[in-house]
């Protein structure tokens, strides 16, 4: 998961000379990530562009759910149907395992895409019929650890919403419901749900309701926000000045001492402007004192001809508690899995016949796991005794092998559940 929540508007200013519009070049597709939770691969073709938004934090074995839309090219005017009409998606692993095949429906703008990652696979390979040249996307090995429900404190109309939790991937499961509207899920992972939140949504504190595949609704109060940007002159010449205006409307309610909620405004575009006051370029805290609207003024002064670009996001870096949730959390999943695995060695142990060492290695590893699983000292971040379950397992994992091979051919049904034992290391360790 991201270390922030971030919610963006760009607006995009007129210069004095208003630049003629230039045909996009046809140009090999590329992923290019986005802030609120997900990454987008681009498939390229001249009559148009086939995205697909996935969740930002895919890893092998999981199940994901993704959306597919097209754009027509600018260029040559069409309707969205035609750039996708009787075209398939492939997705590949890099060593060529076909993961999805999806036929586009020319009739649909925004399409489901489901599928589940393969163990073992480091990237996924996206290409859309034989003249698209193939898109590649990197799997992130090591996101962070479901948590059960870590809801955020505000999104912004127009924009994606990104929900830590604990979910099934399959986004068709995933209910969510902010001011009594159902909201698109466009990307999901066993981590996270991203959601789109439509333009026309009311701003101000409002009922957030995530429901998964358990049926069972989570509510929390989560505040709707928007962000308006005003300049007073749009066409300025070299050296001359304007006020910018920033107004952030929906935070009613929302009482922040933190720090945790800030304000950044970037210029995209310094080559035609630049800001008076440099330290625009940094994040502004945000001091809320539960009123409805926050505004600032900056002056932008002109460097250059041509159109300008002012991006303004309100990001909210997650706090203490739900960064100490988070870690509870994991551990608590590790605590879990390392008393089912003692509760194995026990079964292997009492099914030996005839090697009483090895009974006593796999009862003593056993009782060692439910030790460690047990003793809060272990798991309250401080350091120290803190164990690493991953090395621990690894260390667990070579005395199941060496118990195992001591063992004769007439304790099969050990030697099985040694097996299952070692299968379960395994999958906790990916």
């Amino acid at each position: 998961m991201s270390a922030i929540f971030l919610f963006a508007l760009t607006i995009l200013f007129p210069g004095l000379i208003q630049p003629a519009f230039a045909q996009r070049p046809f140009w090999p597709p590329t992923p290019s990530a986005n802030p609120q939770g997900t990454v987008s691969v681009e498939l390229k073709t001249e009559k148009g562009t086939v995205r697909v938004i996935l969740p930002d934090d895919i890893r092998p074995g999981d199940t994901i759910s993704g959306t597919v839309t097209a754009e027509p090219n600018p260029a040559q005017p069409a309707n969205v149907g035609a750039s996708i009409e009787g075209e398939v998606i492939e997705v590949k692993t890099v060593e060529g395992e076909v993961v999805a095949s999806k036929k586009l429906d020319p009739s649909l703008p925004q399409q489901p895409l489901t599928f589940t990652v393969p163990q073992g696979a480091s990237s996924l390979q996206f290409s859309m019929g034989k003249h698209i040249k193939q898109a590649t996307l990197t799997i992130n090995a090591n996101p962070t650890e479901p948590v059960n429900f870590a809801p955020p404190r505000l999104g912004q109309t127009g924009r994606p919403l990104e929900i830590p939790g604990n979910f099934d991937g399959h986004a068709g499961n995933t209910a969510v419901n902010i001011g009594g509207k159902q909201m698109p899920v466009i990307a999901e992972s066993p981590r996270k749900a991203v959601v789109q939140i439509p333009p026309d949504t009311p701003t101000g504190q409002t009922n957030l309701t995530v429901t998964d595949a358990n049926g069972i609704p989570q509510t929390s109060t989560c505040n709707m926000v928007s962000i308006q940007l005003k300049a007073d002159k749009l066409n300025l010449m070299k050296g001359e000045r304007t006020n910018l205006h920033i107004s952030v409307t929906g935070l009613q309610g929302l009482k922040d001492d933190s720090g945790d909620i800030k304000l950044q405004v970037e210029n995209m575009t310094p080559e035609v402007v630049k800001f008076q006051d440099q330290d625009w370029y940094s994040t502004r805290p945000v001091s809320l004192n539960g009123g409805n609207e926050i505004t600032y003024t900056t002056q932008l002064v002109g460097v250059g001809l041509g159109n300008f670009v002012i991006n303004a996001s309100i990001m909210e870096w997650i706090g203490k508690a739900i960064r100490e949730a988070m870690r509870v959390a994991a551990n608590n999943k590790w605590r879990k899995q390392l008393n089912e695995l003692a509760d194995m060695k026990d079964s292997a142990a009492n099914a030996i016949i005839g090697n009483s060492k090895a009974v006593r290695d796999l009862k003593e590893n056993a009782a060692f796991l439910r030790e460690k699983a047990g003793d809060d000292k272990y798991w309250d971040g401080k350091g120290g005794d803190d164990v690493n379950p991953k090395d621990l397992l690894e260390d667990e994992k070579k005395k199941l092998k060496h118990t195992k091979t001591s063992l004769s051919s007439s304790n099969g049904n050990a030697i099985g559940k040694i097996g299952a034992a070692l299968d379960a290391i395994d999958k906790m360790l990916r």
